[in-house]
């Protein structure tokens, strides 16, 4: 017989599609006509007499008894033809709609589902099967509605685990934080008792990668890393603004940033295939300003303008602390100010000389202002004095007691160039200059932080 609502053919004796679900005979008029059936006729022996004269009344009772329990049979029968029925097509609903959802066809898939619905309103796997449909729509919001109906109407702690496995991963998939995916974990943990959800955290927990550079202002192209967390993650990236994915371009070298304006966004992926949280920077990029006013040679004072490279005279230095000289060689603070890549300023407090400073008090007789800072961190010398001693990584800049810039270095012996927004001294401020992290040497044992150059423009 056809189903007149989806059209499939169904065998002569069922009562529901067994596609869809929709009744497809009428149940009132079935049970009548097998019960005239079962019944044939009246009859009239109940009033007849007997061959002696006497009422047959004994007789009549048991057909009527007899007539009764064939009914209640007929109807046991008819009962669980029925549910027989009913049950067959609650089956071969979820079956069509599983199968519609491997092959992805979502739209059907909540159609076959509903119909199982209407058979049976609290079917947790159907419900289950139309949270999944909605996940596979990406209609999250639909899906965890049915992802909640379905823990609500399952008792069996095995079928539960299947409905929080679906609803993890749907969470995953639709990008919830990490606060939720593992909030749904503890749930999952205390409501089945099976601690792999504990387990899973770790899958799912992916370390924050982190930029070599803060974001900001820089004058002079930039050459930016994206630092991993843990060595075993792949890193994507955009340079556009975009939200990164593992399809997004993946991070093999520094980006280069070149004049203009870049927004980076990137992502950390684990083996599992997991994301970090997005980590965001604005960089624009400048060109490194011609420094006016003043001479760039040793001894000359400053006129007023930008501060210039070597005009060291014009500033008294002073450092909190300074390593005694060695063989020798001095690791005065005035080193940081003397145009040579042969000395530097070595800290001299035990351990890696972090909340050490220097300080430069402005001599000059008018206002200079300053735009940014070109810094060679480390004791840039040789290879050999670069590796035994540790370079400044995060460098905090005050005028005065007023911070000024929190710069991010990188561990090369090259110069760095950071730009800030122009800022005026005058006669008698200090500008300076703390050390807030530090990049230990490879050969450094003795935790002695230097700094090799420090040129203001």
């Amino acid at each position: 017989m056809k189903c007149e609502k989806c059209g499939h053919e169904n065998e002569a004796s069922s009562l529901f599609c067994q596609s869809c679900g929709n009744p497809i005979r009428s149940l009132e008029k079935w049970e009548t006509q097998e019960t005239e059936a079962a019944v044939p006729g009246k009859t009239d022996s109940l009033g007849s007499e007997s061959k002696n004269g006497h009422p047959r009344k004994n007789k009549g009772v048991i057909i009527a008894i007899a007539a009764v329990v064939g009914v209640l049979l007929i109807a046991g029968g008819v009962f669980g033809f029925l549910n027989a029925q009913k049950v067959n097509a609650i089956n071969s609903g979820l079956k069509n709609g599983e199968d519609l959802l491997a092959v992805q066809n979502y739209t059907e898939a909540l159609v076959a589902f509903d119909g199982v619905l209407k058979l049976d309103p609290n079917n947790a796997e159907a419900l289950l099967g139309k949270a999944k449909a909605y996940a596979g729509a990406d209609n999250y919001k639909m899906a965890n509605t049915f992802f909640e109906e379905a823990l609500l109407k399952e008792k069996n702690k095995e079928k539960l685990k299947t409905i929080f496995d679906g609803y993890i991963a749907s969470e995953i998939k639709a990008g919830a934080s990490e606060t939720d995916i593992f909030a749904l974990l503890d749930r999952a943990t205390e409501v089945t008792g099976d601690s792999k959800y504990e387990v899973q955290k770790s899958d799912y927990a992916v370390k924050t990668p982190s930029f070599n550079l803060n974001p900001g202002t820089y004058q002079g192209e930039q050459s930016l890393e994206i630092i991993k967390a843990d060595p075993n993650d792949r890193i994507f990236y955009t340079t556009d603004g975009a939200s990164p994915t593992s399809s997004s371009t993946e991070y093999k070298e520094p980006i280069a940033l070149t004049k203009g304006e870049k927004t980076i966004k990137a992502i950390a992926v684990n083996a599992g295939g997991f994301s970090s949280k997005i980590i965001e920077g604005k960089y624009i990029i400048n060109d490194i300003p011609t420094t006016t006013g003043g001479a760039e040679s040793e001894g000359t004072e400053s006129g007023g303008g930008t501060a210039t490279g070597w005009d060291y005279t014009s500033f008294s230095l002073y450092a909190s602390s300074t390593l005694p000289d060695m063989a020798g060689i001095s690791y005065d603070v005035g080193n940081v100010m003397d145009g040579s890549n042969n000395t530097a300023w070595v800290e001299g407090v035990a351990g890696d000389g972090v909340g050490e400073y220097v300080q430069f008090v402005y001599n000059g007789t008018v206002a200079l202002t300053i735009h940014g800072v070109a810094i060679k961190t480390g004791y840039v010398k040789t290879a050999t004095s670069f590796a035994e001693n540790g370079s400044v990584r995060g460098l905090v800049m005050y005028v005065n007691t007023s911070p000024v810039a929190n710069m991010m270095l990188e561990r090369i012996r090259d110069e760095q160039v950071v730009s800030i927004s122009p800022t005026t001294i005058n006669p008698g401020d200090s500008v300076v200059f703390v050390i807030d992290s530090v990049v230990p040497g490879p050969a450094d044992g003795d935790h002695d932080t230097a700094i090799t150059e420090i040129r203001l423009f």
